[in-house]
């Protein structure tokens, strides 16, 4: 791995709509891991680097990671961060998403660190969900998370899952502009405002047995009942 972006990675980055600073900022770099065009994103829990993904972001999609490293979502630190903790807590299914939410002025941004799973879980044993379980106890007191995962069926999936475990009353989930499946679509067809419109939509998710007014069928006036 190097320490820094070759200029030709740096221009397949920055043509996904991500700013050059953020990418340097992030100590995103390039390597010679998988072949071909490759970069590392390195995941850093308290300052220190506990784990690295690597990619591909040209030819064929590949990934692989440190192995036995420990399971963080990526950007855990900002949790955890008193300075964000008014702010709503975005969780996506990569790590170009959250980096587009960043960009765009929502510090407050982590990705799942293995995708979605091609079938859900629900609330089956299972290791894929560690890196919840990893977190800092700060994530209990998020009151407000958006899920902001692709709109395939694998996305769906981590949707639910995730709320599940988090909790479906302190959730949102977002719709995509048109054309657009994740976040980092929206910034590339539709610029900063794609994503921050996309966020400002959020749509709690539904709970049973809790409803808004708007909601609920009208209710008919009781009959006036004469006192005798």
């Amino acid at each position: 791995m190097t320490d820094s972006l070759a200029p030709n990675h740096l221009a397949m980055l920055e043509a996904r709509g991500l700013d050059a600073e953020l990418l340097v900022r992030l100590s995103v770099a390039s390597s010679a891991r998988l072949g071909g065009d490759c970069i590392a994103i390195p995941y850093v829990e308290n300052g220190q680097r506990v784990n690295t993904k690597y990619r591909t972001i040209g030819g064929d999609k590949r990934f692989c990671q440190e192995t036995g490293a420990r399971k963080v979502f990526w950007n855990v630190d900002v949790i955890a961060d008193p300075t964000l903790a008014d702010l709503p807590l975005i969780v996506t299914e990569g790590e170009f998403d959250a980096m587009a939410a960043i960009q765009c002025g929502f510090p407050r941004a982590v990705s799942v660190p293995d995708g979605a799973p091609a079938e859900a879980i629900g609330d089956g044993e299972t290791t894929k969900y560690q890196f919840i379980d990893n977190a800092p106890q700060a994530l209990r007191d998020v009151r407000e998370i958006i899920l902001a995962t692709d709109s395939d069926g694998p996305g769906v999936n981590l949707l639910n899952d995730l709320a599940l475990r988090l909790g479906r009353a302190r959730c949102k989930w977002v719709r995509y502009p048109k054309g657009c499946k994740d976040l980092n679509d929206a910034l590339v067809r539709y610029g900063a405002r794609g994503v921050t419109e996309t966020i400002a939509r959020a749509q709690w998710m539904a709970v049973d047995g809790i409803y808004r007014m708007s909601e609920l069928p009208p209710v008919t006036k009781p009959a006036a009942i004469g006192t005798g």
